[in-house]
C-alpha cells in the first residue's frame, strides 16, 4: 500500500542519493578509458548487477506494480489490462528500439562491423574487462591501434568517395549507440522515481544497487568504444556527462510529476510506469548484462561463476521482500 505521508518523507532523500550516487558512479567509469585504464573483474559486477535487475523485477517490482494497479483499479477505475501491456512494453520496447537502428544488418546499433575490427586486432580475443552491456558492444582496443576515422589522405580522388562513407558509417555507429545507450539512462531513471514514489526502502536499496552494478560497466564499455572510434576526448566527456546525467534527470522529473498532477492521475500513472520499469530491468538483466558477462568470462569456471553470481544477485533481491513494509 502506497503510504503518501512515509513517501513525502523519505521520497526526495531517496531520488536524490540514489540520483548523486548514480551518476558519480557512472561518470567516473565512463572517464576511465580516456586514463588507458582497465578493470579486470567488470564482468563479475555485471554478472551480480543482472541478477539484481532480475530479482528485483520479479520479486519486488512486478508484484508491487501490480498491487498499485489494483490499488488504482479501486479507486480511480484503472483498467487492470493495461498492467499486462505495460509490463510487456517495458520488455519488448527496446528490443524494438535497438532492432530499428541498426544498420545494413549489422545487429543491434550497427556495431557487429566495428567488433569484428576489434577482434581481430587482438587476435581474435578481446580484452577481459572492457564490454558493454548495452547494444553487444565488445571490448575495444586502448593501446591506439584503432584506425582514425578519416585518413589524411582524404582528398585523393581515388580513395575519396570510399573513405567518407566510411567517416559517415563509423560516426554513425557512435551516434546511434549514444541515442540507445541515452535511452535505456532515462528508462533507469523511471525506474528509480517511480521506486522512491512507493517509499519502501528496501525496494529503493535493491534498486539502487542494481543501478549501480548497471552503470558502471555500462559506462565504462561506452567511453571505450567511442574511444575506439577515435572519437576527441572533449566529445567523449561532453557524451559521457550527457549519459551520466540521463537517469539522475529522468528520476528527478518523474518524482516531480506527483506535484504537477493530480494525486489521482500519479497514482495510476505510478502503477504502469512501475509495471514499465520492471520489464525494463528485467530486459536489461536477461539480455544485456547476463550476455555480456558471460561472455566476457574466459574457461568454464570463469562462465560457472559467472551463473553462480546472476543466481546469488537474483537471489538476493527477493529476500529483500520479506522485509516489513513499515
Amino acid at each position: 500500500m502506497l503510504d503518501v505521508g512515509r513517501v513525502e518523507d523519505s521520497g526526495w532523500g531517496w531520488v536524490l542519493t540514489c540520483s548523486s550516487l548514480i551518476f558519480v558512479s557512472a561518470i567516473v567509469a565512463g572517464l576511465l578509458p580516456l586514463t588507458l585504464v582497465k578493470v579486470k573483474s567488470i564482468h563479475r559486477i555485471t554478472a551480480f548487477g543482472s541478477g539484481l535487475c532480475i530479482g528485483a523485477s520479479l520479486a519486488l517490482m512486478t508484484p508491487e506494480g501490480f498491487h498499485l494497479l489494483m490499488d488504482a483499479h479501486e479507486k480511480h477505475g484503472l483498467n487492470p489490462g493495461f498492467g499486462g501491456v505495460f509490463l510487456t512494453l517495458g520488455v519488448v520496447t527496446f528490443f524494438v528500439f535497438e532492432s530499428m537502428v541498426s544498420t545494413e544488418g549489422h545487429g543491434a546499433c550497427g556495431l557487429d562491423g566495428a567488433k569484428n575490427r576489434v577482434g581481430s586486432r587482438q587476435g581474435g580475443r578481446s580484452p577481459r574487462g572492457s564490454f558493454s552491456v548495452e547494444c553487444g558492444i565488445k571490448p575495444a582496443t586502448m593501446d591506439g591501434s584503432s584506425e582514425p576515422l578519416v585518413d589524411s589522405n582524404l582528398g585523393d580522388s581515388n580513395n575519396t568517395r570510399e573513405k567518407k562513407e566510411k567517416f559517415y558509417r563509423r560516426n554513425f555507429k557512435g551516434v546511434a549507440t549514444m541515442a540507445v545507450m541515452i535511452s535505456h539512462a532515462v528508462a533507469d531513471g523511471l525506474v528509480m522515481g517511480s521506486v522512491a514514489a512507493t517509499g519502501q526502502q528496501e525496494m529503493n536499496i535493491v534498486v539502487a544497487f542494481a543501478m549501480i552494478a548497471h552503470k558502471v560497466p555500462a559506462s565504462f564499455s561506452l567511453a571505450t568504444f567511442l574511444v575506439a572510434l577515435k572519437w576527441p576526448s572533449s566529445s567523449v566527456v561532453k557524451n559521457m556527462l550527457m549519459f551520466s546525467l540521463s537517469s539522475p534527470l529522468s528520476a528527478i522529473l518523474f518524482y516531480s510529476l506527483k506535484y504537477a498532477i493530480s494525486a489521482s492521475s500519479f497514482d495510476q500513472m505510478l502503477s504502469l510506469v512501475m509495471l514499465f520499469s520492471a520489464g525494463s530491468i528485467l530486459y536489461v538483466g536477461f539480455f544485456h548484462m547476463y550476455p555480456e558477462a558471460l561472455e566476457a568470462s574466459e574457461g568454464k569456471d570463469a562462465r560457472s561463476t559467472v551463473i553462480y553470481l546472476v543466481a546469488s544477485g537474483a537471489i538476493c533481491a527477493s529476500m529483500f521482500g520479506f522485509l516489513p513494509d513499515d
